[in-house]
């Protein structure tokens, strides 16, 4: 085979996989830890969603202690209950605390979407 030919092969094959890659949750360098009430990553790059469902009762202070860090990309954050309404939107790139009184009995969701993001992130929570 020629070099010109194995040349071409090669980019196919490159581009191809890049491709394929692309289209996946992908994560490269990614260190995660999550318990009950606790969740955090630290990562070189980040495109995938993390879901975690939180059962609650009409009367429930949950209380989020967080982070979230972006040095590139987009990381951002949700607190939604089961019909995907959003409760509360965490600001990017921002820490703090936040109190959410809930209303009615549900399975919520605290929802982190990363996009091509490097950085780190961290939720406990206590419920009162």
């Amino acid at each position: 085979m020629s070099k010109r030919i194995k040349c071409i092969i090669a980019i196919m094959l490159i581009s191809t996989m890049t491709l394929i890659l692309a289209a996946c949750n992908f994560r490269i360098a990614h260190f995660s830890r999550t318990s009950t009430k606790k969740t955090a990553a630290s990562f070189f790059y980040l495109s995938s969603t993390k879901n975690i469902s939180i059962k609650l009762k009409s009367g429930d202070v949950i209380t989020f202690d967080y982070e979230l860090k972006e040095k590139k990309g987009s990381l951002i954050a949700t607190f939604e209950d089961s019909s995907d309404n959003v409760i509360y939107s965490f600001d990017p790139d921002s820490d703090g605390i936040e109190e959410i009184i809930i209303n009615k009995d549900d399975t919520y969701k605290l929802i982190i979407v990363g996009e091509k993001a490097r950085g780190n992130y961290k939720f406990e929570w206590t419920i009162n």
